[in-house]
Order: structure tokens, then C-alpha cells, then sequence
């Protein structure tokens, strides 16, 4: 090597080395904006270039966003401006590419032109997160020519960029769906605190102000063939607007809600919604949503935006939160029909209350059921929940002085009496104590005559328009009948139930996919650590042993790049299986990152953890994978650590050391295992 070749690589280390200072702060920031401008900064200072220019796209928002440039701007792209010109090419391409003027002179008026003019040497390369294309990154001199040393710098510097900027848009990711899942939660409790319907009507617009912003807002209702505004925010008049009723048939608009019971959006490039329910000023996006009650538009939720371009699952969002506000608003008319004759109201508000403030769902459930005995009054209650594809159960709760009267039974045993009935009609019944009912079956039929059973009342459990549970209420052969108001009483604690249970569902399906791996279905780093720093904190407690493996794929980046990504996907997740088959139940097995595994090995010492890499690489390599291109044979690198006695070892230390090992076992050219402790 020549001491210039010598010189030009130091220099580009040296380069490299700036830039990473510079930006590896920004790792873990929830904004990208300002990774954008500190990357495109750092390319121009680190390689002296007059301008830098980033350009990302963004799979959730859809929107093509460029920063940087002569004025340090940021700005929302089209898509004709990013395919046009050099960043065009290089996302066809993939590749690197350098211009001089003569080729930026082509007519093609892209991103470059716009964010960087009198440019007369460009070099733009892609920006990948775990290999998948998010981006450009783009310098351009006026005077000095770039050259390749430039492009070799710019594309390693990529290689960073790319991991900074994808991190930084996945943490925003996973804190806008926690945020989003926690203000759902927090104004559908608001909603279903009280039963008065003014104050739900409110509570529906205060709280869709908080998960969609709009510049106005109407929640009508829906009387006989009309519309009736009865909330609304942003209007001039609120008041007029709220007398008006609005023909289904003479509005366009509305008749679609109201046939085709879907979502409609209106946003860029489509006209202009019109009505008075959108406003006097012209107005760039509108939603409008059905709000459904037992398969039927009840009435609508609309939003309007003058500024914003609201997207497809921003529509779907203000359609959930419909689903919502069509229980709340249901539950409450409910009410307010009954509170005249019904002396039992102040009960049903209670169980709201406790479903609202219930510590725990199997707490809440059994409120639930006991405020039911109590208001209709009734002996027994009973709240079921049940998979019918699964065929099983999945709660079952009792309540009330007559519960321990109240079997268990069989989902075949439910599903072949009342139950089953409600569930598959979608609608509460009544089944009087003195005469047969022909809508149970015949075990159901005995089994009622054997446990004394007189009058029986059935609501569902239905959430979005699906049932997926009952509620029920009995009295003895003798006790008294059930009337419609009881009926009416118990389809509102039912609602009620049905949001408890969809809110704690979805609470938990947000947890569990902010710390699970969606390819692999193993614990992402994310999960994998807080649960192994759990166990790393038990073991210093109790001085039990601790062992980590770091295991990584050998030659994955050819099996990508001969059957393709589909393929090496296939291979991850058939590697996830059998690394979860070679461990016990209670050790941790995560993905660390791309084709990189880590498990957690509890009470285990460093022969032991030996012999569990051993079993683990050989439950890899010794059989193929079958994949739909054929078997193929994998190959893993292993390495080990133990956790030292009187030390203050964190997990990511643990890892690391781990971590070392295996690409020692790389080194040596993989398909093995080694140990980061004294060699045996």
C-alpha cells in the first residue's frame, strides 16, 4: 500500500469518525426531523460539500420528506419530484450515484434541483434500514468535483445514517401507537363515565379532538330519514347548526355513510366535501364515519381539516373511535328512555363507575355480574365470553345469592341453548319459567329442568358488531318474571362489559406488540431486555448463575441475496422455532437484531450453557430448513458469557461479552460455539 492510499484511508476514517460523533447522539430520539437536519449537516461539514440534502420516505404517514439544502429547509415531497432526476435513479437503481452538470442539465426537475440549485457535482446513495430502501442521502459542490473517495465516504456514512434514522422513526412508531392506544383508553373511559346523553355528546367531540385535530366537527343523530346535528365544534353558529336536520336521501354524502355503513374520506384531489355539517371555508380533507348500534347507522361522526391531508388510517382511527362513541351514545339513550320508570338507574351507574376504576378485568367482570343481581334484582348472573371458532371459553364469571347454583358448563353446552342463540342472532331475549322455549336445544332444555330454572334473561356481549360473549340473568322455578325494562337494563351493563373487555384487549395487544418481534414472533430487543434485566437482578439477589448466548447466522447475506428477502425471512422464523424448541421454557430467547439472536439462560452455569449451545447449534445445522425454494442448511456462530460473581455487570455488558465471543467463532470461520470465560 502506497503512503497515499495510505493517507486517503485515514482520511476517510477520520471523516467517518466525525460523522459518527456526530449523529450517534441522535439514536434514540422520537424525532426524525432533527436526525434528518443533523445527517445532512453532518455530510456537508464532514465532506466540505456546499450543500446536503436527505430525503426519507415514511411507510406509516406516506410522506415524502426532504431536508437540508442551501436554506437548511424541510419540505413534503411528491412523488413525480422524488423519481425525478438523480434521486430517482438511485432508488431504481439502489445504487450509488455520481453526476457532474451536464447530466443535471437533463430537464428532469427533481428534489435536487429544488433543494440544491446551482449544484455542478452530485453524489446521492440510498439509505437502508436492515436493508430495506428508506431514502437518499444527496451532497453537491459548485466548485470542487466530487470524486469516488467522496462516494466511498458518503456511502459508508449512508450505512450509519440509514441504522440512526430507522431507529429514531420505529421509536416515534411504537411511541405514537402507545400514545394513541392510552388517549382511546382515556376518552372512552371519559365517555362511558356518564350516561346523560348531552354529556356523551360533548364527551365524543372533546375526546376526537384529542385523537384527530380537526378545524370542525359535528356528531349527528340519526330521527326517522334525517340527520340531526346535536354537537358541534368549530362553527360560528353552533347553535342554528344544531336545529338542523338533514334529509339522508337529498345529501350525497350522508347517503353513502349511511348505505354503505364505511368510512368516507375526501382529501387531496378529490372535490371538496360541501354540506353545512363541513363549514363555510373550503376545506382540504374531510371523514366522515357511521356510527353503528346492532347493525345500524344510529348516526355520524364528521371531521373537516382546511390544512391537513388526512390519510387512510387517519379515517380508520376516527372509525374506531366511532365504535366507541356509537356504545357510549347508545348506552346513554338507553338510559335515558328508562331512568322515568326505572328506580334502579343509580346501580347501573355504579357499574359504569367500577368499570371505569376496576384494578383488574377479572374485577371488573365481577362487578359487572353483581351489579346485575342486585339492580334487576335477580338470583343468579352469570357473564360468559367464548371463542366460537375455537370452539372454548374464555371467561366465565358468577354472581349474585343463587351463583353457587350456577354450573359450569361446556362451550357445546352454552352454544346448544340460549346462549348460542343470542350469540348467533345478535339480539337480548327473554324466556319465560312456564312454558318450553324452543330456541334452546335439548341438553340445554334438561339441564335447566334439572337445576331448578325459572325465568331466563340473555344479552350479548358485542363490540364493533361482532358478539363474542353473553350476559345472563336467572330466577328459580317460582321467583318472578322478567319484564322488558329488565331486558333493556341488562343489554346497557352488557355494552358496558363489552367496552371493559375490548379496552383491556386492546391495552394488552398494544403491550404485547411493542415488545414482540413481528416476523419472528419472539421478544424484540426492546422486550428481551426488560425481562432479562429482571432476571439479571434475580440472580445478583439470590447468587444464582446467569448465562447469555449471542447467536448469529453464518453466511446470511448470501441467502438474501440468492432467493431473495421472502426466503431469508422464512429462514429467520424457522430459526426462531427451533432456538425456542433447544431451550426450556424458562429461558429467554429474543431477536437481537436482523439475523442476530440472543437468549437468556436463568440457573445456568458454564458447562451447562456450553452443552445448551451445542444442542442449539446442532438443532440448526443438522437438518435443513425446508423453505419453498428447497432445503437449505444453515449454519450458526455461537458465543457464550457468564455472568461474573461480584460484579457490576448490566445486561448489555453481558451481551457484548457474548457478542465477542461469536465473531471470534467467526473468525475462525463459523459453525461453532465459544465461550467468553477461561477456555475449558
Amino acid at each position: 500500500m502506497t503512503d497515499a492510499m495510505a493517507r486517503r484511508d485515514i482520511d476517510e476514517l477520520a471523516a467517518l469518525m466525525r460523522f459518527h460523533d456526530r449523529i450517534s447522539g441522535r439514536l434514540h430520539t422520537d424525532e426524525p426531523i432533527e436526525v434528518l437536519r443533523h445527517i445532512a449537516e453532518g455530510a456537508e461539514e464532514v465532506l466540505a460539500a456546499d450543500q446536503a440534502m436527505v430525503v426519507i420516505l415514511n411507510p406509516e404517514s406516506g410522506e415524502i420528506v426532504a431536508t437540508g439544502g442551501e436554506n437548511d429547509t424541510q419540505e413534503v415531497l411528491s412523488y413525480e419530484d422524488l423519481m425525478a432526476g438523480v434521486t430517482g435513479r438511485v432508488l431504481e437503481s439502489g445504487e450509488t450515484v455520481l453526476t457532474d452538470r451536464a447530466e443535471l442539465d437533463d430537464g428532469s426537475f427533481g428534489a435536487v434541483a429544488r433543494f440544491l440549485p446551482g449544484a455542478e457535482s452530485v453524489i446521492a446513495t440510498p439509505l437502508r434500514f436492515h436493508e430495506k430502501l428508506v431514502g437518499t442521502l444527496t451532497i453537491a459542490n459548485r466548485d470542487r468535483v466530487l470524486d469516488d473517495q467522496d462516494a466511498r465516504v458518503l456511502q459508508a456514512m449512508a450505512s450509519e445514517a440509514g441504522m440512526v434514522i430507522g431507529y429514531s422513526m420505529r421509536l416515534q412508531s411504537e411511541q405514537r401507537q402507545r400514545r394513541l392506544a392510552d388517549t382511546l383508553r382515556d376518552v372512552t373511559a371519559g365517555m362511558t363515565s356518564t350516561l346523560d346523553l348531552r354529556g356523551v355528546l360533548a364527551g365524543v367531540l372533546a375526546g376526537l379532538d384529542q385523537v384527530l385535530p380537526s378545524d370542525t366537527a359535528t356528531l349527528m343523530l340519526r330521527i326517522d330519514d334525517s340527520m340531526r346535528v346535536m354537537a358541534s365544534r368549530g362553527f360560528d353558529d353552533a347553535e342554528t347548526l344544531r336545529q338542523s336536520a338533514i334529509s339522508i336521501t337529498d345529501d350525497p354524502i350522508i347517503a353513502q355513510l349511511v348505505e354503505g355503513t364505511a368510512p368516507v374520506i375526501i382529501s387531496d384531489g378529490d372535490a371538496p366535501a360541501t354540506g353545512i355539517y363541513v363549514g363555510d371555508a373550503s376545506m382540504r380533507s374531510f371523514i366522515g364515519v357511521p356510527l353503528m348500534a346492532r347493525n345500524r347507522v344510529i348516526g355520524l361522526l364528521t371531521v373537516a381539516s382546511e390544512g391537513a391531508a388526512y390519510s387512510l388510517e387517519e379515517a380508520m382511527i376516527v372509525g374506531a373511535f366511532g365504535d366507541h362513541a356509537a356504545v357510549a351514545i347508545q348506552n346513554a339513550r338507553l338510559f335515558q328512555r328508562t331512568q322515568a320508570t326505572l328506580a334502579k338507574t343509580e346501580t347501573l351507574y355504579q357499574v359504569a363507575q367500577n368499570l371505569i376504576e376496576g384494578s383488574s378485568l377479572e374485577q371488573t367482570l365481577q362487578s359487572v355480574v353483581d351489579g346485575v343481581a342486585e339492580a334487576i334484582p335477580a338470583t343468579g348472573v352469570s357473564l360468559v365470553t367464548m371463542n366460537p371458532r375455537a370452539k372454548k371459553l374464555v371467561h366465565f364469571v358468577r354472581g349474585g345469592e343463587g351463583r353457587d347454583r350456577i354450573v359450569a358448563v361446556t362451550f357445546d353446552e352454552l352454544w346448544d341453548g340460549l346462549a348460542g342463540y343470542v350469540m348467533r342472532e345478535h339480539k337480548g331475549i327473554i324466556s319465560p319459567a312456564h312454558r318450553p322455549d324452543e330456541r334452546e336445544g335439548p341438553q340445554a332444555r334438561a339441564r335447566r329442568e334439572a337445576t331448578g330454572a325459572g325465568a331466563v334473561m340473555v344479552a350479548p356481549l358485542s363490540y364493533a358488531g361482532k358478539a363474542f360473549g353473553v350476559l345472563t340473568a336467572l330466577n328459580q322455578v317460582g321467583e318472578a318474571e322478567f319484564g322488558r325494562h329488565d331486558l333493556v337494563l341488562l343489554e346497557a351493563m352488557a355494552n358496558q362489559a363489552a367496552i371493559a373487555i375490548e379496552n383491556a384487549r386492546l391495552f394488552e395487544e398494544v403491550q404485547r406488540l411493542a415488545v414482540t418481534d413481528e416476523l419472528t414472533g419472539l421478544h424484540n430487543r426492546r422486550g428481551f431486555f426488560e425481562i432479562a434485566r429482571r432476571e439479571l437482578e434475580r440472580a445478583e439477589r439470590t447468587g444464582r448463575p446467569l448465562s447469555a448466548l449471542m447467536l448469529d447466522i453464518d453466511g446470511f447475506k448470501r441467502v438474501n441475496d440468492t432467493y431473495g428477502h421472502a426466503i431469508g425471512d422464512e429462514v429467520l422464523r424457522h430459526l426462531a422455532e427451533r432456538c425456542r424448541h433447544a431451550v426450556r421454557d424458562i429461558d429467554l430467547v429474543g431477536r437481537y437484531g436482523g439475523e442476530e439472536f440472543a437468549v437468556l439462560l436463568p440457573e445456568t452455569d458454564l458447562k451447562t450453557a456450553l452443552d445448551v449451545a451445542e444442542r442449539v447449534r446442532g438443532s440448526i445445522g443438522d437438518t435443513p430448513f425446508d423453505t419453498e425454494v428447497g432445503p437449505l442448511p444453515i449454519r450458526v456462530s455461537i458465543g457464550l458469557a457468564l455472568l461474573a460473581d461480584n460484579s457490576d455487570q448490566t445486561v448489555e455488558i453481558l451481551l457484548d461479552r457474548a457478542d465477542t465471543a461469536m465473531y471470534l467463532v467467526k473468525q475462525a470461520g463459523g459453525d461453532g460455539v465459544r465461550s467468553a470465560e477461561t477456555d475449558l
